[in-house]
């Protein structure tokens, strides 16, 4: 890698200033706490102050709404870390109850399962499950044995990505295939005689 004069010269004195703060400001390892005997508390507490829009009429109403803030933030920590869940953003109410309840529904399906979806990383991201998508320009009997070979029984078809092949595959194998689900934007269905 080459750096220009001025870039070396940047990062020679970033690194003396990085010793020098170092040896001024000792780092701390352990720190100790202990009340002191005789010595009143209250007199000594600190004040905590929320600034709001709220047109309140009393401090505890300010209070608990602040409170509710920190419960959701909280939840919403839980979410993404623990869980590890993403938010998912809509426009409309009908589409986040539309991916709420298809949530609800893979739940329901086996673990091991896979689904095939236009989209399989997003499926796996949001379901924990094993999905398979297929090419637009693939024909119907190329996608049945792979369907096979992969001992897939779930399919989710969604209106705002169409995908005519896995249309046109349920379709043609109707007999087997059940309808398990579906709300105004998915559909899931089933294989009736699993692999």
């Amino acid at each position: 890698m080459i750096c220009s004069p001025q870039r070396v010269l940047y990062i020679s004195q970033l690194a003396i200033n990085l010793r020098a703060c170092i040896s001024r400001y000792p780092i701390v390892t352990s720190v100790k706490w202990a009340v002191k005997e005789g010595v009143d508390i209250n007199a000594r507490s600190g004040v905590y102050f929320l600034r709001t829009s709220l047109q309140a009429k009393s401090e505890e109403n300010i209070w608990q709404f602040y409170n509710t803030i920190r419960e959701v933030e909280a939840t919403i920590r839980v979410l993404k870390t623990d869980l590890d869940l993403r938010p998912i953003y809509h426009q409309k109410d009908e589409n986040t109850m539309a991916h709420l309840h298809l949530y609800c529904q893979m739940a329901l399906t086996p673990k091991s399962s896979k689904i095939v979806f236009n989209k399989p990383t997003v499926l796996s991201l949001y379901s924990e499950r094993s999905s398979l998508s297929n090419h637009f320009n693939q024909d119907t009997e190329s996608l049945g044995h792979k369907i096979a070979e992969e001992k897939i029984n779930y399919f989710l078809l969604c209106s705002d990505l169409p995908n005519p092949v896995l249309q046109k595959y349920i379709n043609v194998n109707q007999n087997d295939i059940i309808l398990v689900w579906e709300n105004s934007r998915f559909e899931l269905y089933k294989r009736n005689n699993e692999y």
